[in-house]
């Protein structure tokens, strides 16, 4: 029995051509960078499961060496353009930033 190999990946109007490395939105080809395509395909194939950065880090950039986190920042702001992902298109790209706690500093009573 012959397998077949799996030549690309549809997430509704978004078709990912893995031979290629090309994205089709409704048909229409997305201009994406090899990156940009490498990035949007990680996202898709973990829609609603965050990300870390160094994750993304080590299998897009395939470094562990820190890369400017505003790098990534302008990819997902490419890609969002660029895929047109919005949700009445049945997509989106979320960004989840850790939390911090502010306190009041000096005059503290004990």
């Amino acid at each position: 029995m012959q397998q077949h190999e799996v030549t690309h990946e549809t997430y509704g109007i978004y078709r990912f051509d893995l031979t290629t490395q090309t994205a089709l939105v409704s048909e229409a080809p997305a201009a994406l960078t090899q990156k940009e395509f490498e990035l949007a395909l990680l996202l898709f194939r973990n829609l609603s499961r965050p990300l870390s950065r160094s994750h993304i880090r080590e299998l897009v950039w395939r470094q562990d060496v820190d890369i400017p986190s505003r790098t990534i920042d302008t990819h997902v702001s490419q890609i969002r353009s660029k895929l047109v992902l919005r949700p009445q298109n049945g997509y989106r790209i979320t960004t989840i930033i850790a939390t911090a706690t502010a306190g009041k500093v000096g005059n503290e009573s004990p």
